[in-house]
């Protein structure tokens, strides 16, 4: 059992931290301190209820899940502050379970264009297409991409699969929509150990960043 101890005590992820060491803090808060001097230190949402409880904004590393009854929001919310992040100057990753891709944009559209396109009409195709290649053009034009993946509810989506994703766009900020219908990594037919596992493999995923 020693030896197990001091072999964990040695391999451990677990990150120690000195709080009086006075190099180590200098050299955080300096670096900081360039990030945001760069801006890109933080994701900032606009919303001041998110922008001062998170007052460096959203940074690598953090894991955050959106919690309400249905049909309060959640997903029009999330792709709010993926808006957001897009206006920041980074690059989302939205990963859609529920809604096709091209739903979806229809609703980013909506939320860029700020009372220029209605939700409703879009859906429908009732636009004027000169006027949409216009607006593209100059709204996206020289701008972050904005990448959309969808399953349509019939292919597993797994944390696994998500790094592969995030491998390949490469996005600043990753939107995950929504969390009961991904698949852990380990299979297991209890939800509540799933989202457990889900829980620990997405701030893994996190982190690695």
């Amino acid at each position: 059992l020693g030896e197990t101890a001091r072999l964990k005590h040695v391999t451990s992820p677990v990150r120690d931290l000195d709080v009086s060491n006075i190099d180590d803090a200098i050299a955080y808060f300096e670096n900081v301190k360039k990030q945001q001097e760069a801006g890109t230190h933080g994701i900032y949402t606009g919303l001041a209820g998110f922008d001062n409880y998170l007052p460096a904004g959203i940074t690598a590393g953090q894991l955050g899940v959106l919690l309400a009854y249905p049909a309060i929001g959640k997903s029009w919310m999330a792709l709010y502050l993926a808006v957001q992040a897009w206006r920041n100057g980074k690059s989302p990753l939205i990963v859609s379970l529920e809604m096709t891709e091209t739903e979806v944009r229809n609703r980013v559209f909506t939320i860029i264009g700020q009372g220029m396109w209605s939700h409703r009409k879009l859906s429908r195709g009732d636009v004027e297409i000169d006027m949409m290649k216009k607006w593209m053009t100059k709204t996206f034009e020289g701008k972050p991409a904005i990448h959309i993946i969808s399953n349509e509810g019939i292919g597993e989506v797994s944390p696994s699969v998500l790094r592969g994703k995030m491998d390949q766009y490469h996005p600043d900020i990753v939107f995950v929509d929504y969390l009961n219908l991904m698949t852990s990594n380990q299979r297991t037919d209890n939800e509540v150990v799933k989202m457990k596992n889900l829980s620990r493999e997405l701030k893994l995923l996190a982190i690695s960043e």
